[in-house]
């Protein structure tokens, strides 16, 4: 008995089947790649906002450079005309007081202490990421 040209039901299901397979798995391998990338672009950025803070924080008392002008105190870290403070429920450091300037953003915490002429600063990202600081001051 000869074969009709054409596919048995069966085949195209077969084939259908393979192809949903290899469609599924390559779109999971796509979701996959792309939330890692999310991921990786978004623990950079905290890395560099708390960074950038440390730095400028650390710069504004290297300039200063005077155990007189710099304080903690209710909060905040006070380096000659400048203060430093955290803001938990923006998850930020702003400095100066209510004048709109965020030194750095999703930051999870700021801790700092001034004893004598040592500065301790440690400054966290909201991921976990932490950078610690301690600054002696000449005078």
């Amino acid at each position: 008995m000869k074969r009709a040209n054409g596919f048995t039901f069966i085949e195209v299901l077969a084939v259908s089947a393979l192809i949903s397979v290899i469609v599924l798995t390559a779109a999971s391998l796509l979701y996959a790649a792309s939330d890692t990338y999310v991921k990786s672009e978004d623990s950079t950025d905290i890395r560099q906002n708390v960074r950038g803070a440390m730095e400028a924080i650390t710069q504004d008392i290297k300039r200063t450079n005077d155990s007189n002008k710099i304080r903690a105190g209710s909060g905040r870290l006070y380096v000659g005309d400048n203060n430093y403070f955290f803001t938990a429920r923006k998850n930020c450091i702003s400095m100066n007081g209510n004048e709109g300037q965020e030194l750095a953003d999703r930051i999870g915490g700021f801790a700092f202490s001034v004893d004598g002429r040592k500065v301790n600063i440690t400054i966290t990202g909201i991921d976990g990421f932490s950078l610690n600081n301690i600054i002696y001051l000449l005078k």
